[in-house]
């Protein structure tokens, strides 16, 4: 990994690596668009874990508008005392801190909010929206460029502008919602107006700070945006002085493309931003589940420059730490996209595999006096390593039925039965984590972990029965039909 852990310039900023923590909204803030102690804790163990670059954010730059709706606020100076403590933590625990900023989600406002828009489109639950006037969407530039302003004001390296996933920026970017004949809108260069004015006052606002823009590459919509358009639009962002391009793909209408789940291929975005790197040759941030080895090979061949893993960083924040550090396996992220769904329907972020995230503040781990195992018996996807407890640790099982002194269980999928990563990481885990005087029995021929039993504990049926739960991929019965070697399942145990 040593191209992915190798430092870059971007502008006039280092990065000691090309791990890259996007923006996302978390909802771990109150509602009045504060940063609250929980942001600041879930953000800094991302820093402390080793990431290059910590985006915080979407920053609500304007409600004149639209409400903030769940987001940080920064359209005020008294948002500022709460950013300048955040960014001083992460900066001390070593990475450098970006922001972005948001004119505003336009059609994709919630209930209760006027819907606006370039034109008279409808929202995806049917509102008819308000065209912007002129006036107003010049006083929005002048609102984004003051919020960058208070942004750089208390320390913030970075600045990201928003114009992605449908939002109001790639509203103005898209024909399929851009219907004006006046400056704002008609061909392409027209459409790209409102942002590139967003580029050019926020530079004029910030002068010598890196800016960065989050661009859609291609919306995958009838009568939306293609790649083709979304590559002239970067010619135009680098005319006007952008330092980088963060690039995804998708719409509000697909967020299964732009948050690529598990019927995705990993890398999914990689292809169209690499070929924006190629063609344009800007500097270019890929995201959408791209994983680390496809980061790092992408990086040496100078597909890309810097890669976002923000929900690889939700489920392990020490990451990069275990990359730089060539030891201890991440726990995977397995894209079922629990995390986006909990913020999507209004609550806190969470995360499937990792049950600290989001909730550093309240469940915080000490270590504790006297080493022990522990196995957390129907505890589902939520049981999790006591982080910091040396040869100490908690592994969840489920078990399915107990005959006679004999328990049949399985280590709890954390996600769909179509995610493996998981299952082969949790039994090499409770490996790790043995006790003194008990045995670890070697793999199986078809690479499925056992995991520690006690030493009396031996591989049998209960009583010739199959387990009633879920078994492993290729099991049919009495063999494993992957090496037709294995006669029993890994998790039955003598109790």
């Amino acid at each position: 990994m040593d191209h992915l852990l190798s430092p870059t310039r971007l502008g006039g900023l280092t990065l000691h690596n090309r791990i890259v923590l996007p923006p996302m909204t978390t909802r771990l803030s109150g509602p009045d668009g504060h940063v609250s102690q929980r942001e600041a804790a879930f953000l800094g163990a991302r820093a402390r874990g080793g990431a290059g670059l910590v985006v915080v954010g979407p920053f609500a730059a304007s409600t004149s508008l639209q409400g903030a709706d769940g987001l940080l606020r920064i359209d005020d100076d008294r948002f500022q005392p709460g950013v300048a403590g955040l960014v001083t933590a992460l900066h001390g625990a070593g990475a450098r801190v970006g922001a972005q900023v948001t004119a505003g989600q336009g059609r994709l406002a919630g209930p209760g909010t006027e819907p606006v828009s370039a034109s008279r489109v409808t929202t995806p639950d049917g509102r008819r929206c308000r065209a912007l006037r002129g006036e107003e969407i010049e006083g929005l530039v002048a609102e984004v460029a003051a919020a960058a302003r208070r942004l750089v004001d208390v320390g913030v390296d970075l600045l990201d502008i928003d114009a992605r996933a449908g939002g109001l920026v790639d509203q103005f970017l898209t024909p399929l919602w851009n219907e004006r004949t006046d400056a704002w809108g008609g061909d392409l260069p027209r459409r790209a107006a409102l942002l590139v004015a967003l580029v050019v006052a926020v530079r004029a606002a910030v002068p010598g700070t890196p800016v960065s823009v989050r661009l859609t590459l291609d919306q995958h919509l009838s009568g939306g945006r293609e790649l083709d358009t979304s590559i002239e639009i970067a010619r135009l962002l680098a005319g006007a002085g952008v330092d980088l391009v963060a690039a995804e793909e998708g719409a509000a209408e697909l967020p299964y493309l732009v948050a690529p789940d598990y019927h995705q291929p990993a890398g999914a975005h990689l292809a169209a931003a690499a070929r924006l790197r190629a063609e344009v040759g800007i500097p270019v941030l890929v995201a959408g589940a791209t994983t680390v080895q496809q980061a790092d090979e992408a990086i040496a061949a100078g597909r890309v420059d810097l890669v976002g893993l923000g929900r690889a960083l939700v489920a392990d924040p020490d990451l990069p730490a275990k990359l730089a550090a060539r030891r201890g396996r991440a726990r995977p992220c397995v894209r079922g996209n629990s995390c986006l769904d909990a913020v999507r329907s209004g609550r806190a972020l969470r995360c499937a595999v990792n049950p600290l995230a989001g909730a550093e503040t309240a469940l915080a781990v000490r270590p504790v006096a006297r080493p022990g195992h522990v196995v957390v018996v129907g505890a589902d996807r939520r049981a999790s390593r006591p982080r910091g407890s040396p040869r100490s640790g908690a592994t969840s099982w489920t078990c399915t039925r107990r005959s006679r002194g004999w328990a049949v269980c399985w280590p709890a999928r954390p996600a769909r039965a179509s995610v493996p990563s998981c299952w082969t990481w949790w039994p090499g885990t409770a490996a790790s984590w043995r006790r003194p005087g008990s045995r670890c029995t070697s793999s199986a021929p078809c690479g499925w972990a056992r995991a520690c039993w006690p030493p009396r504990g031996r591989w049998c049926w209960p009583r010739g029965r199959v387990p009633s739960g879920p078994t492993s991929p290729g099991w049919t019965g009495r063999r494993c039909s992957t090496c037709s070697t294995c006669t029993v399942p890994p998790w039955v145990r003598a109790s």
